[in-house]
């Protein structure tokens, strides 16, 4: 124990060295001159032809990004190695290279030419347009149509859109569980995660297995498939004294624990898959809390990352947290340690209303800048453990 504690206090004594604040004022300077972007090449494995990222941080422009796009969630795909970056009203999903800035687009999704300004805060479901959330899926992206509510599966490599199914009602989150072959859709409305199987061989058409009841939510999902199971939160608890999170098995697609936590709105979910630690959001004051996902959902620690956030990112190779302050336009990074502690090592680059973030293998930060249609890419240089 004495040992554990001496780790503990010099990690938090590196806290002290803190990288330099990108404030407002640079953001709104490098919109002005963002990455460039290019549509993709229509042959598979056709290199994206776009200029290398700029030396320094800002904005990567999207196709058809003015007058703006009302953003939500956004995901890194570790083994296609892209960002994916659902793009709203522009009718794409679009895949940001992590090297070069390129921007490919997946096309052929609700689309339309009028933007309005999302509030501050997250976007509620019905006021969204377009596709609201895309995830790798086997060698495939699966995208989410808010307006048309289609799930709809694409082709990275020939930007092919190669499927589409109806869901029958407002849609928010998709994730893929690779050991299952499924992939899991949260519908707030009906309160379910709906959950369909991916073929393994010819058309890959989605076909509806089960629909998982989840008492006053879904709000966020994570999968951990080390211990078979997926993480998503009850928006709200009648009583407003406290949100739940729930453990949902992914074989029986059955809620096998519930979780109380301190959030009277719980939002964003995130996972350290190897250390068991499972991160939600509270949305009414900005605070991450951490729970051990191994041991009843205790709540081991606990950090401010600014109001106005909605979606966490983590970086399991730098052990950090990320919260996206939509509010005051910044990346709250924290270092989340051994015991499951949160301290706060800084902060990055974000953008006003950007409430919803990503993070890559090469330790950069992705958040959305709504008014300007484009992404904010920001370097991690914060210590790591």
């Amino acid at each position: 124990m004495n040992e554990a504690r001496q780790r503990d206090r010099t990690k938090l004594e590196r806290a002290d060295h803190w990288a330099p604040l990108l404030g407002g004022a640079l953001a709104c300077a490098l919109c002005a001159a963002g990455c460039g972007s290019s549509s993709a090449h229509a042959a598979a494995g056709a290199p994206d032809a776009a200029p290398s990222c700029p030396a320094k941080d800002g904005p990567i422009a999207l196709p058809n990004g003015a007058p703006g796009i009302e953003f939500d969630d956004i995901q890194w795909a570790p083994h296609l190695r892209k960002v994916i970056v659902p793009a709203g009203r522009t009718g794409s999903v679009d895949l940001i290279d992590p090297d070069t800035c390129a921007v490919t687009e997946l096309k052929g999704l609700s689309k339309s030419d009028q933007y309005t300004a999302p509030p501050a805060g997250p976007l509620r479901v019905g006021t969204r347009y377009g596709s609201t959330s895309a995830t790798e899926a086997d060698r495939y992206v699966a995208a989410l149509d808010g307006t048309a509510q289609t799930l709809n599966i694409f082709d990275p490599a020939t930007t092919a859109l190669l499927s589409s199914v109806p869901l029958g009602a407002a849609v928010d989150y998709v994730h893929y569980v690779a050991s299952k072959r499924e992939i899991w859709v949260t519908m707030p409305t009906p309160a379910t995660i709906d959950v369909y199987s991916l073929p393994a061989s010819g058309t890959p058409t989605p076909q509806k297995v089960v629909s998982i009841a989840v008492p006053n939510g879904p709000e966020s999902l994570v999968i951990d498939e080390t211990r078979g199971r997926a993480y998503t939160n009850a928006f709200y608890n009648a009583s407003f004294s406290g949100g739940n999170t729930y453990a949902i098995d992914l074989s029986t697609h059955a809620i096998v624990e519930t979780w109380t936590t301190p959030c009277v709105l719980a939002l964003g979910v995130a996972l350290d898959e190897a250390r068991g630690f499972a991160f939600v959001l509270c949305g009414e004051n900005g605070n991450s809390v951490v729970l051990d996902v191994a041991h009843g959902g205790a709540i081991l620690g606990s950090q401010n990352g600014g109001a106005g956030a909605n979606i966490l990112a983590y970086n399991p190779t730098l052990h950090h947290l990320y919260s996206p302050s939509g509010n005051t336009s910044e990346i709250f990074v924290m270092d989340v340690l051994d015991s499951g502690q949160l301290t706060l090592l800084g902060k990055l680059l974000g953008a006003d209303r950007g409430f919803s973030d990503a993070v890559d293998d090469r330790g950069h930060a992705y958040v959305f800048y709504p008014d300007q249609g484009s992404v904010i890419r920001s370097t991690d240089s914060f210590p790591s453990h």
